[in-house]
């Protein structure tokens, strides 16, 4: 027995890489079959450690995009109408291989390097011009502690989330859009930036506000419903699911889940199935009620269809096509690759629109898409998931080297929510991002989502929480 989990996975790899160069497109099922074993050889491993593992979530979400067309070729009678690509089975084979194996090898190696050596900050904490600037600012937020701590700043983000969350409401047209059931206006681009962005603030608050009440109170249900917060979640909840919305409200409550089982008590993993089933049954029943616009359903078997999982087929599958339509144009035509500039796209994007109106159009990914579309149609929904964009990026070499890059980054996000005192409202902020935005949009989404709505809350709180320290040490 190979005692190595690394040499195990090598050998698995190059066994599965000449059965594709032997069998080709008949390898399909073995290159499936090869990947689910070595993925669930990673989470299995990977769980024992932490159920709520960033690693394992991210490659469950991946695989099910990644896999729900190439599974459903294994069907010598597969066929669907208008995606004629998503029947080209030599097609599916190469996705399996490129964005399936190599990417699997790529995080799974990436996540268990991390570097011997750490930058050491000790000599600029050592000059007197850091300890100059860092006391004035400690003593200004001692000196206003009463308006300057984390409790305010919680509250603080939930109000202005909220409030700017109405605005976009009754800037999209009040009632009307608010009952219209997700009538989504992608001509009144500002407008819904004022919508999404206000909620995404509010509930970044909320999150915040719980991790502080679970490390301030006794989780009760007497605190809990003496406190005001999940009144206005369930405010907002409420208002997402009128209007047929629940992406927002789903990562919320991720991060709100994550956060109780790192600070207040382990969740097991029945407790956790449990969660997982009524999610799905909850999202299909919003995904029921937007697309029937009725409540009250006249087709139960319908409803039930969704609520059993029903309403994601679809998604998945358009987004799956996306890698076979990109797979298609790029073995199809001599195309240049963006070689990531696409992350650029990122920091583009957080330049507010008041600033750059234009900023969608000058994204090298819109660019990119739109020149691949006149050749066939890339996204059909308009959603980009990361095989694809990997694969405009770079191919097969881009896809490897930035997949052990993510492998990496995200196994130093995890090592910080353990070392780090905060570091867990880091990890439960960044993760739904992480396992939903960043697998199913354009990469400059979760980029700019997870620096407004993530980072830089967090990095206040953490100078709020020193100016609490400092205030204590004066006191002593």
């Amino acid at each position: 027995m190979i005692k190595n989990r690394k040499t195990v996975y090598l050998v698995l790899f190059f066994l599965l890489l000449i059965s594709y160069i032997v069998l080709k497109e008949s390898a399909l099922p073995i290159l499936i079959v090869g990947y689910l074993f070595i993925l669930s050889m990673f989470i299995f491993n990977d769980m024992k450690k932490d159920l709520f593992s960033l690693s394992s979530l991210f490659l469950i979400h991946y695989s099910i995009y990644l896999l729900n067309i190439p599974i459903k070729q294994l069907k010598d009678s597969y066929s669907v109408r208008w995606y004629i690509l998503a029947m080209d089975r030599s097609l599916g084979t190469k996705i399996m291989l490129v964005c399936g194996l190599v990417t699997l090898m790529a995080f799974i190696f990436g996540s268990n390097i991390e570097p011997k050596k750490r930058f050491d900050f000790s000599f600029i904490k050592k000059k007197k011009i850091y300890c100059d600037i860092k006391n004035f600012f400690l003593s200004f937020i001692c000196k206003y502690h009463r308006i300057l701590n984390i409790r305010v700043f919680a509250y603080f983000l939930t109000f202005v989330g909220t409030i700017f969350f109405l605005i976009g409401i009754h800037k999209m047209g009040g009632l009307t859009y608010l009952f219209s059931k997700y009538v989504w206006n992608s001509e009144k681009v500002a407008e819904v930036g004022i919508m999404t962005t206000g909620i995404q603030i509010a509930y970044a608050g909320i999150i915040i506000s719980f991790y502080i009440f679970l490390n301030e109170k006794k989780f009760s249900i007497k605190n809990i419903l003496k406190w005001p917060i999940p009144y206005v979640f369930i405010f907002l909840s409420g208002i997402k699911f009128i209007q047929g919305g629940r992406i927002q409200v789903l990562m919320a409550c991720i991060s709100l889940v994550l956060i109780f089982n790192y600070e207040y008590r382990k969740i097991k993993l029945k407790h956790i199935l449990i969660l997982g089933v009524i999610g799905v049954m909850l999202l299909g029943y919003i995904g029921y009620y937007r697309d029937y616009k009725t409540l009250i359903p006249s087709d139960f078997k319908t409803m039930i269809k969704y609520m059993m999982g029903g309403s994601g087929g679809l998604e998945y599958f358009l987004n799956s096509y996306t890698n076979f339509t990109t797979m298609h144009v790029i073995n199809s035509t001599k195309i240049s690759y963006l070689w990531g500039a696409s992350i650029l796209d990122g920091f583009i994007f957080l330049i507010p629109r008041f600033l750059l109106p234009n900023k969608g159009d000058m994204l090298f990914i819109t660019k990119k898409v739109n020149e691949l579309s006149a050749i066939e149609i890339i996204s059909p929904v308009g959603g980009l998931n990361l095989a694809a964009q990997n694969l405009i990026n770079g191919g097969v070499v881009f896809t490897a080297l930035f997949m052990f890059i993510i492998g990496m980054l995200f196994m130093k996000l995890r090592s910080y929510s353990y070392k780090s005192i905060n570091g867990t409202l880091l990890y439960s902020l960044i993760v739904p991002y992480l396992i939903v935005s960043f697998i199913r949009n354009p990469m400059y989404f979760t980029i700019k989502e997870i620096i407004q709505f993530c980072i830089v809350p967090y990095i206040i709180f953490l100078i709020l929480k020193a100016g609490e320290h400092y205030k204590e040490k004066k006191c002593i």
